[in-house]
């Protein structure tokens, strides 16, 4: 064994060293290589491995006890608003948000969510596993434009074999997921509305087809055991048939193979229903301009994933014809309650005008001047009828825009405003549609003008700066006594600083021909020459008057960056405040316009109220006229007037009825269903594989992590080094491990005292 050490008392591992790591009088070294940390991690790799196991256990079931996620998605494609208003409508629609924004606003409404989380008008008996829907959907073709769609989510049911605990255990067993759902509509008992003690969550087994379990849920982990036919009320099912059970009123609808499935069947409030969905819905557009618009909705059961996505999207359309519809209804029933007057009075003229003619036969017919002035009556009382529609159309919108509501402009229909109030409008415009585009990269303004020479700036900088750094290193050579340093003028770029202008070129001209010229001196005369110490002489001169240039160059340089710099900064500033600024600014001009277009617009109704008093005056003139007539036609002049004056307002309001009707009828929807959403075949939440597989390399890290803590409290010695390290005395011999290692010992127990020479002498360990 004394051939296998080293002499002197140096080990075989290079350890007996002098302390300092083989350099004599040197410090240790403290360095950690990366094989010492390999050992360190294999002599724990049991903790390692136990750390791993349990971290992926935890999250293992961690995933299998989290509420299931499936997202599913609908796409709308927007139409384009071709609005039958007239001139101010579309500008109207200009002062309004971007479609796809606005549409998109409309859709995550909580208005739209409760009519779709609201129950179903009909409960339906015999429905297949998911209720689809048909793309270019189209309320109006279908007749359906009035009637929301219910998806009753105050009950929500989820299969338990949907949880990802189960899904693991499957992809464990290789069995294969069956095809089946539950619906359920759940109500409490009258009189049981506010009960604290109501059970809200129930567990549903089906023994089979035709029989029901039914418990109240008591947990996820230890809940009942419903194939036993000891726990639960059990009860015969049928799709129509309505169960009244703890205080609850229950009815099922299950399709697919359910027999043999378990289900939780939850009640929630309607408010509880409204918030949860308005959470659970997403909508974008898919692109900018693009107007398509992507719904979706995340539900712990795929079915009502798609099915809620699609009637969010069928009640979004069904609005937008709603609301088209109802603007057109406005003007459609002032003239019908118009017409309705008129009607009546064109019907008393009528009766009237033929009892005159009866009773005076030698009256029937009327003076042409008469006829006259009953002409002018008629079209006058047109005119008046025509100004009071036109006064209250914009009296009504008047009254929306005091409240609040912008958009009323596009309710005035036809009635174009004076030219004051178009030119506001067009300004209101433009002034929203600025502000909507302040935060856009895609559209050239003021804000790419400040950012490009915000860059500009930065650049010159920079550049200054390394010229500055130049100027300094070569001044200082030059002041040590390195006149070769001047070359480095010459290297610098022109018109990089003020300092590089003609005069200096030329004395950086004058330096070269300089050298030149003492080149040729100093290999033609002998040192101490007059003549050769007479150009050194210039040399010096010229390079001092170069570093007094560059002297210059370097302040005025310092002074150009520190311009720069301020100039820097106020930009910066400039373009961290520019979107507020000028949105403050916009803001601003946008309620001065909203407050003008107001003035403007009560003022044309005060004008369509003053043309209406003079219409009046007119009329009462006319009237005067007519009472001029002989006594014998006056009365007949009196009935044929209120005819003839009835009876063109009676067909303008006909003709104004039947524009407002056929407005109403062509109003179409405001977006396409083009792909409907279908169920998600795979979970959103909690993907299992990604999950685990993180889970592992945490328990990794966290194991690695206690082994090295386990490493340096232990404060144990594993190798000679260590050992030469720790006590700085060289290792003679050592004992080998004969349980573990290399040196181990076949057949050895744990804790057996070993001797090689004596029980295995024919071993290496005995050698």
């Amino acid at each position: 064994m004394s051939d296998s050490k080293p002499k002197n008392g140096a080990s075989h591992h290079g350890y007996g060293q002098p302390l300092g790591g083989g350099v004599q009088g040197g410090m240790p070294d403290d360095t950690i290589h990366l094989g010492e940390l390999f050992q360190i991690l294999l002599r724990h790799n049991r903790l390692i491995a136990t750390v791993m196991v349990l971290v992926t256990a935890l999250t293992v079931f961690w995933v299998g006890t989290r509420t299931p996620r499936y997202k599913a998605s609908a796409t709308l494609l927007l139409e384009q608003d071709e609005s039958t208003g007239g001139v101010l409508s579309e500008l109207a629609s200009l002062t309004s948000d971007p479609a796809a924004e606005a549409e998109i606003a409309l859709i995550r409404s909580r208005s739209l969510a409760e009519v779709t989380a609201a129950p179903p008008e009909t409960w339906l008996t015999d429905v297949d596993l998911f209720d689809g829907t048909d793309a270019d959907y189209d309320p109006v073709a279908a007749g359906d434009t009035t009637s929301m769609e219910g998806m009753g989510l105050e009950t929500i049911v989820d299969a338990h074999d949907r949880r990802p605990s189960e899904g693991i255990m499957r992809r464990l067993t290789g069995e294969r997921a069956l095809d089946h759902r539950l619906r359920a509509w759940v109500q409490p008992v009258l009189g049981h509305e506010g009960d604290p003690e109501l059970v809200r969550d129930l567990d549903v087994y089906f023994v089979d087809e035709t029989t029901v379990r039914i418990a109240p849920h008591e947990g996820y982990l230890f809940g009942s055991d419903l194939e036993s036919s000891t726990v639960g009320v059990e009860a015969v099912y049928a799709p129509d048939l309505e169960l009244e059970l703890f205080s609850l009123r229950l009815r099922l609808q299950a399709s697919g193979a359910y027999a043999g499935q378990i289900y939780r069947v939850r009640l929630r409030s309607p408010e509880e229903a409204v918030l949860l969905l308005m959470e659970a819905t997403g909508a974008s557009e898919s692109g900018r301009k693009t107007n398509v618009v992507n719904v979706t909705v995340e539900d712990s059961c795929p079915y009502r994933a798609a099915e809620t996505a699609n009637a969010l999207a069928k009640n979004y359309i069904r609005r937008s014809v709603q609301i088209g519809r109802l603007k057109a209804e406005r003007t459609l029933g002032f003239i019908k309650r118009q017409l309705e007057g008129q009607l009546e009075s064109l019907k008393d003229a009528e009766t009237v005008v033929a009892d005159l003619q009866s009773q005076n036969p030698e009256t029937i017919s009327l003076t042409d001047s008469a006829k006259a002035v009953i002409d002018q009556l008629a079209a006058l009382e047109l005119q008046r009828t025509q100004l009071e529609l036109s006064r209250t159309v914009l009296t009504q919108a008047l009254s929306h825009l005091n409240a609040g509501d912008y958009e009323a402009l596009a309710r005035l229909g036809k009635e174009t405003p004076n030219l004051l109030a178009l030119g506001y409008i067009q300004e209101l415009a433009a002034l929203e549609a600025e502000s909507l585009r302040l935060e856009r990269t895609d559209v050239l303004g003021y804000k790419q003008l400040l950012q490009a020479e915000h860059l500009r700036l930065r650049a010159l900088m920079e550049e200054t700066a390394l010229l500055i750094q130049s100027y300094e290193l070569a001044l200082a050579a030059i002041a040590s006594g390195d006149q070769s340093a001047v070359a480095r003028f010459a290297s610098a770029p022109k018109g990089s600083s003020p300092g590089r202008d003609t005069e200096f070129e030329a004395y950086l001209n004058s330096l070269a021909d300089l050298d030149a010229r003492l080149a040729s001196a100093r290999a033609e005369f002998m040192p101490g020459n007059p003549e050769l110490e007479k150009l050194e002489a210039s040399r010096k001169i010229l390079i001092a008057t170069i570093a007094e240039q560059a002297n210059g160059a370097l302040a005025g340089s310092r002074a150009t960056l520190r311009g720069y710099e301020a100039l820097y900064a106020d930009y910066s500033a400039s373009i961290d405040d520019w979107p507020a600024a000028e949105r403050g600014t916009i803001d601003g001009a946008v309620g001065t316009l909203r407050n003008r277009v107001r003035v403007t617009l009560t003022s044309q109704v005060s004008g369509l109220s003053d043309q209406i008093s003079a219409i009046g005056a007119k009329i009462s003139e006319q009237d005067r006229r007519l009472g001029e007539l002989p006594q014998s036609q006056l009365a007949l002049a009196q009935a044929t007037r209120s005819l003839e004056t009835h009876s063109e307002i009676v067909a303008f309001l006909l003709k104004s009825e039947q524009e407002a009707q056929i407005t109403a009828a062509a109003t179409s929807a405001a977006a396409v269903l083009i792909d409907p959403a279908v169920p998600p075949r795979s979970r959103s939440f909690p993907r299992a594989t990604i999950f685990i597989a993180l889970g592992m390399l945490l328990g990794l890290l966290l194991g690695s992590a206690l082994a090295f803590v386990s490493h340096a409290l232990r404060a144990a010695l594993h190798s000679e080094a260590e050992v030469e390290q720790a006590s700085g005395l060289p290792v003679i011999g050592s004992i080998p491990d004969f349980e573990r290692g290399r040196t181990r010992i076949k057949g050895v127990k744990k804790g057996q005292r070993i001797l090689p020479m004596r029980d295995d002498p024919d071993g290496p360990q005995a050698e």
